[in-house]
């Protein structure tokens, strides 16, 4: 049976072992974005001479999820954010499983590094994702400026991923220098670079970095209120591949919550916070109920292990939340 260990921040916050298999109907990975993605790509060969299926799309994707690349260091799913045990367990890309909006997320973003495609095919099926979440980037759409600094980051590592992670750190930038308040985008730069120092332990570790960054900086556009606490230099330093991963898996999935409700709240899609009225906005209140949610949705945690959990993570020393 597949577990995941609980998050841990911090020294003895959480200490335990969750079965992801024991919960039905968890309805946690975000399948329409990608179905709707692949799809439109599917309907887009059709008028070129490498004419696939949305079913022929799906079988090279997770066959390349799986695969471990000749002489390759790491899994393809490692520049995911999963563990080796993840990707094993993973029976398709539509699977219930409180990793796989991080899997699905990144399939979408990076597309043309597993298909034989126009580039504007991609930008063209990403551009639909971005119209139900306004002010997000396309990563189909770079600067003449951002396509040679991944060139350059392609030519001067000797991992196969580092164009990819150079990729993510250019968009996760700019996701942060979105947050208007300033002293919100400090501590997420902040937070930023103390991980950052890690982002050459492995592709996962960087994966999982830039997730809980990119995470944090939805929230506070989508609210107004920190996505992160101050942090801690211990968790910052310290924290262990699969804790990184596990909290990595709360930030998405608090991040998607937060955007649902906030649109809900406000009537609609926005851009930017400013233009919504306070009476419409989230209070901290509600953001709070969401981070229970998000800890009960993506560690299997009770109601009440998970309210313990987001109130330990708000308080010094480790303000994590």
């Amino acid at each position: 049976m597949f577990k995941l260990p609980a998050i841990l921040l911090g020294a003895t916050i959480l200490a335990s072992c969750q079965s992801f298999n024991s919960v039905p109907n968890r309805t946690i990975a975000n399948s329409g974005a990608l179905k709707g993605f692949i799809d439109d790509i599917a309907r887009q060969t059709q008028n070129t001479s490498n004419r696939m299926t949305s079913n022929q799309i799906e079988k090279k994707v997770l066959e390349y999820i799986k695969r471990k690349e000749a002489n390759a260091a790491y899994g393809n799913w490692s520049q995911m954010g999963i563990l080796d045990d993840q990707a094993k367990a993973i029976d398709g890309l539509y699977d219930d499983l409180p990793y796989m909006n991080k899997v699905q997320k990144w399939v979408t973003q990076n597309i043309t590094d597993i298909l034989d495609i126009n580039p504007n095919i991609a930008q063209k099926a990403y551009k639909t994702i971005l119209d139900s979440s306004p002010g997000g980037y396309n990563p189909y759409k770079l600067t003449n400026s951002q396509l040679d600094s991944l060139t350059l980051a392609a030519q001067d590592a000797s991992s196969p991923f580092a164009r990819g992670i150079k990729k993510r750190e250019i968009f996760v930038k700019k996701e942060i220098r979105g947050v208007s308040n300033t002293s919100q985008r400090r501590i997420l730069q902040e937070n930023y670079k103390a991980l950052n120092a890690r982002v050459g332990t492995s592709p996962t570790v960087a994966n999982n970095m830039h997730e809980i960054v990119e995470g944090a900086a939805n929230i506070s556009k989508r609210t107004g209120l920190p996505g992160l606490g101050k942090g801690c230099k211990p968790f910052n330093a310290n924290a262990s591949e699969d804790v990184l991963e596990s909290f990595a898996n709360v930030q998405n999935i608090r991040s998607k919550l937060v955007e649902a409700k906030a649109f809900e709240k406000a009537g609609g899609p926005f851009t930017k916070i400013d233009d919504v009225a306070q009476s419409k906005r989230l209070t901290q209140a509600e953001l709070d109920e969401i981070d229970v949610e998000a800890f009960q949705k993506a560690l299997n945690y009770t109601r009440e292990e998970a309210s313990l959990a987001v109130k330990r993570l708000k308080r010094a020393p480790c303000q994590v939340l």
